[in-house]
Parts: C-alpha cells; sequence; structure tokens
C-alpha cells in the first residue's frame, strides 16, 4: 500500500480524528477554568473615626500620603497617638 492509497482508503478518519482532538482541546481549556470556585477574599476594614481617634484626632493630623497600599501619616504630636492599640487590627500604624 502506498502512502497516496492509504490517505485516500483512512484520509477522512484522520481528519476527523484530528479534528475532534482540537475540538476537545478547545472545550477542555474554555469551560474548565470557568468551574474552578472563586477564593473569597477576605476584605479588612477599618473605622475611620476609630483610626483617626487612634492618631491622636484630626487636629493631630498634619498629611496623609498613599503609595500603593501604604498609608503614610504625618503628625503634629507623635506622642498622642495610641501605637500598640493600632498593631492589633487588621493595619499596623507606627507613629513617628
Amino acid at each position: 500500500m502506498t502512502f497516496n492509497e492509504f490517505l485516500s482508503n483512512y484520509g477522512l478518519f484522520i481528519a476527523l480524528t484530528i479534528f475532534s482532538v482540537i475540538i476537545v482541546l478547545v472545550l477542555f481549556f474554555l469551560f474548565i477554568p470557568r468551574l474552578k470556585k472563586e477564593e473569597k477574599v477576605e476584605e479588612h476594614s477599618v473605622n475611620k473615626e476609630h483610626f483617626i481617634s487612634l492618631l491622636g484626632g484630626n487636629e493631630n493630623i498634619l498629611e496623609v500620603t498613599l503609595r500603593g497600599s501604604r498609608l503614610t501619616v504625618s503628625l503634629k504630636d507623635p506622642s498622642l497617638a495610641r501605637t500598640k492599640k493600632t498593631r492589633r487590627g487588621p493595619c499596623y500604624c507606627d507613629a513617628i
């Protein structure tokens, strides 16, 4: 049997097999990621008034700077800030 005879006899089956494999792979890569359960990310929230009171009140805050996820606060009098209480929550505060 020559290669041309082989292709004429089995070419349709080979083409259907390759097509079926491609369809199965496409379906696999499209639908399997959607079936995964999304993990819930726990978001921490901070009470604004409580946080400001831990820093010594509105009068004690000079400047607030946000860089990415870091909040930098400049204080007039760092001794008024209660830093030990602010380290317990989901945030971290260090008065300089």
